[in-house]
């Protein structure tokens, strides 16, 4: 311990430890760690994220023990009973592998469901929007009309025929009526004297 300036007291750090955090500082470049001891490589591991530390186990060319690393690591990514044992043919490596795939299986699961709850949603909010359709009226063939000869005339522009000599029932009682139900002879009007003739003959019936 040393007092700084300010006369506070300061704990200064030891060689080894000086030489321990350079060491854990530049572990992704130290290629040779074999060299170093079993005891001291757990403590220079101590701080390793899981992935780093599988990968220098393999880098250093032997077995270490670090089991008390990954424990640590199973309690700490995982919801373990603090007190949860081990088989006696299980490691604490072996079983942070198990509950690390069982997490990539449950993550990937809950992925593809909100992946499928996103995708259902998308399609239905695209079902209930307005499409717009290219639509052009003269395409449509207009429909062909049929006419029956009494209404012809009404849709060519002519004005129908009419027949204007007035149709009247006689009177009762007078002499047209009585003469209605008779036969009129026909006569020719090139024979003027002869039709009066015939005329005044058939009213004296």
């Amino acid at each position: 311990m040393i007092e700084n300036i300010f006369g506070d007291s300061v704990e200064v750090p030891s060689l080894l430890e000086l030489c321990i955090q350079k060491i854990q500082d530049n572990l992704e470049t130290i290629r040779d760690l074999g060299k170093i001891n079993d005891k001291l490589l757990v403590i220079i591991l101590d701080k390793c994220p899981p992935a780093q530390l599988t990968l220098i186990e393999r880098r250093i060319g032997r077995v270490i023990d670090t089991e008390d690393l990954w424990r640590r690591h199973c309690f700490n990514t995982t919801f373990l009973d603090p007190a949860y044992t081990l088989d006696a043919n299980s490691t604490w490596k072996q079983l942070y592998n198990v509950l690390e795939q069982q997490y990539e299986e449950k993550k990937k699961k809950t992925g593809e469901n909100l992946r499928k709850i996103y995708d259902s949603a998308a399609n239905s909010k695209k079902s209930k929007q307005i499409k717009v359709l290219n639509f052009n009226p003269s395409t449509i063939p207009a429909p062909q009309r049929s006419f029956s000869s009494g209404s012809k005339a009404s849709h060519t522009g002519r004005s129908p025929v009419v027949n204007k000599t007035p149709s009247y029932a006689p009177k009762p009682g007078s002499q047209a009526a009585a003469y209605a139900g008779r036969k009129v002879p026909t006569i020719s009007p090139s024979q003027p004297k002869l039709m009066a003739k015939v005329l005044k003959e058939f009213k004296k019936k």
